[in-house]
């Protein structure tokens, strides 16, 4: 599939310097840090809680 996709420069910016670092196409660190990013947020839900609740207690007349 092709898409056309705009990126932050600072974005551009470091996944062209990882690609280099790593000797890989542009195309295939995008899609593997889209992929990673992907696989991080679809893991495992963030845990919600049960709200805090206080009891209250009768301690006696004043």
């Amino acid at each position: 599939m092709h898409i056309t996709l705009t990126l932050d420069n600072d974005i551009a910016a470091r996944l062209k310097l990882l690609s280099h670092l790593r000797n890989q196409s542009f195309k295939l660190m995008a899609n593997e840090v889209l992929q990673a990013g992907l696989n991080l947020i679809e893991s495992k839900p963030v845990r919600q809680d049960k709200p805090y609740r206080i009891k209250p207690v009768h301690l006696g007349a004043k």
